[in-house]
């Protein structure tokens, strides 16, 4: 046992040396930061795969594009056919160099696209695949601290028809999610709020109800493409 406990310690020491060590050369949100990808025909988005802890305690939300426009646009069109899960891997990077006022701000990084989750047995699509950054949409810190928030914050993502909502990450424990909606092509669309029931994934039909009450009819929920609250516990 004094044995066992004397490697845990000493690995304990090196991983601290080591992070110690990230942090002379980097800053404090320095780390690989897997995001959500999804979009349509005329846009992609990246969402940061957020947490509580350092160096992921930051909801974020990239509108951007592939320097090889052929690329692009076989992604788009995957991307704009169903719903399925899409994620990058991209290299280290300084995650706080993508905020609004950023000096000096990131403006392109290099990942791997995955069809599925890259770290739960997502495939391969694309490697060393340039990302120009085109404009940050969304960048909260987020706070460690228990709370609990009796409403959903839902975020609209996206112009034209075929758009996106994305929930607010306000409380702890909390969950993340991603849906796509269909609605009015020239709607004007303003944050959702639903009522929250602890973890839950809200039933699709309150949120179709939800969107209805606000935009009117012609507008509906096409479907959930991400959910997740094991992250953010």
């Amino acid at each position: 046992m004094k044995t066992v406990l004397t490697f845990l310690f000493c690995t304990c020491c090196v991983w601290q040396a080591g992070y110690a060590e990230t942090m002379k050369k980097h800053g404090p949100t320095y780390g690989l930061h897997g995001m959500l990808l999804f979009g349509n025909s005329e846009e992609i988005f990246a969402s940061h795969l957020a947490m509580f802890h350092a160096p992921h305690d930051y909801q974020l939300v990239l509108k951007i594009h592939l320097a090889d426009r052929k690329l692009e646009k076989e992604l788009k069109q995957q991307l704009n056919r169903n719903l399925d899960l899409w994620t990058l891997e991209p290299q280290q990077f300084e995650l706080a160099r993508l905020a609004p006022d950023a000096q000096p701000a990131l403006r392109e990084f290099r990942a791997t696209i995955f069809h599925g989750h890259f770290e739960q047995g997502g495939k391969i699509q694309y490697k060393n695949v340039l990302i120009k950054v085109e404009a940050t949409l969304l960048f909260r810190h987020l706070s460690a601290q228990h709370i609990q928030h009796e409403r959903i914050v839902y975020l609209p993502i996206g112009e034209g028809r075929h758009r996106f909502l994305l929930k607010q990450i306000d409380s702890r424990p909390d969950f993340d999610h991603l849906l796509a909606i269909d609605v009015k092509a020239e709607a004007q669309f303003k944050p959702l709020l639903i009522n929250k029931h602890g973890e839950q994934e809200p039933a699709q039909s309150k949120l179709e109800h939800a969107i209805q009450r606000q935009l009117g009819l012609g507008t509906e929920v096409r479907g959930s493409i991400y959910y997740d609250h094991a992250d953010l516990q």
